[in-house]
């Protein structure tokens, strides 16, 4: 026979084992410890469950860095919302708050608004521009409203006001909302680029009569959505010269930049052929003491790259090799003292103190 408050007890019962699971599911993502996590959550413990602090097991995962348990916790459908009750800071501070790009990156695709404040009206992108961290705000800018820069603290601060550094990201924002709707025709000249496809490209930007009437011919200046590189600047750094002369004969424009600001003279230093890295000084020889958001020369960048083949075009072209960077105040021969060595072995060859860069033979 049942006893009569059988089903009662047996609620009770498990509403205290509930309880019990949800503390060891909290204690398991503070250890990191995701097995313990999966058994919790398959012996009923509530993803949602929170500590004194107000903080889930997501909150713990994201706030330890841990992707892997984190995005687990999201497959059970967690929550992305959460702010901690002690501080009042969301989720998503924490990552910015140590420079974890991967993590801002997947909170941010999972729909972890930007624009979330703490205690102090603060949001992420006001500790990203505190970090002078490029790379996390132009994330948090892409990702928020169009106003997220200029929201104010409690103390009626901006971001903008902080850093004012950060117009150049937002620049980059309407930039990639411009280029956002690429046309097919543009889209296939990308991939027939960075896949080496010479003659698919020569039909992209000259098409027959029929192709040209139904969806036209491809731009030739036509820049990723993703970071706004050309298709010039992504032959320069697949290192094909081939492609690199069609696209300079069917009129691509070296003046163009990237969303950091980098020219095809700074893609040159960083990687690329002997050929092309003269071709990009001949045809841009006004870019050759530019800087690019992170105030790079692309003498400096090619120092950093230890390009010994970039340095020698560059200083045969006239590059400064004494100019400091904008950011650090380093000289390209301290960044790499191989520079200065270059820069003597050239003046010895030619006798001149700025080398011409016709001497240098194509290798």
């Amino acid at each position: 026979m049942i006893p009569e408050n059988f089903w009662e007890n047996s609620d009770r019962n498990s509403v205290k084992m509930t309880h019990e699971h949800d503390k060891r599911l909290l204690a398991a993502a503070v250890n990191r410890d995701m097995v313990d996590v999966e058994t919790c959550l398959w012996r009923g413990a509530d993803v949602e469950a929170r500590d004194a602090h107000g903080r889930t097991a997501l909150y713990h995962a994201v706030r330890l860095g841990d992707m892997n348990l984190a995005r687990l916790l999201r497959q059970h459908d967690a929550r992305m919302d959460v702010v901690d009750e002690k501080d009042g800071w969301p989720m998503l501070m924490w990552p910015v708050s140590v420079g974890n790009h991967e993590m801002v990156d997947f909170l941010l695709r999972c729909g972890v608004s930007p624009a979330l404040p703490n205690s102090k009206g603060e949001t992420a992108l006001h500790l990203a521009a505190l970090r002078r961290d490029v790379r996390m705000a132009s994330m948090l800018v892409l990702w928020g409203k169009k106003d997220i820069i200029d929201v104010p603290d409690v103390r009626g601060q901006t971001p903008r006001q902080i850093w004012p550094q950060l117009d150049d990201v937002h620049e980059m924002r309407r930039n990639r909302e411009d280029t956002a709707n690429l046309s097919y025709v543009n889209a296939q000249l990308f991939k027939a680029v960075t896949a080496k496809e010479h003659e698919k490209v020569r039909g992209l930007l000259n098409p027959g009569y029929l192709a040209r009437m139904f969806w036209g011919a491809a731009d030739v200046n036509v820049a990723s959505c993703a970071d706004g590189r050309t298709v010039l600047m992504e032959a320069i750094l697949n290192n094909d010269e081939k492609m690199v002369d069609i696209l300079l004969i069917a009129g691509a424009d070296v003046n163009r930049r990237d969303n950091l600001g980098r020219t095809v003279v700074h893609m040159a230093a960083c990687r690329s052929s002997h050929r092309n890295m003269i071709l990009a000084v001949k045809h841009a020889p006004h870019l050759l003491e530019e800087e690019h958001l992170f105030r790079k020369t692309p003498l400096w960048l090619a120092a950093h790259n230890r390009n010994a083949m970039a340095v020698e075009v560059l200083l045969a072209a006239g590059a400064d090799p004494d100019r400091v960077d904008g950011e650090f105040g380093i000289r390209p021969s301290r960044e790499w003292p191989e520079v200065a060595v270059i820069a003597g072995k050239l003046k010895k060859q030619t006798g001149l103190s700025v080398p011409k860069l016709e001497n240098l033979p194509v290798r």
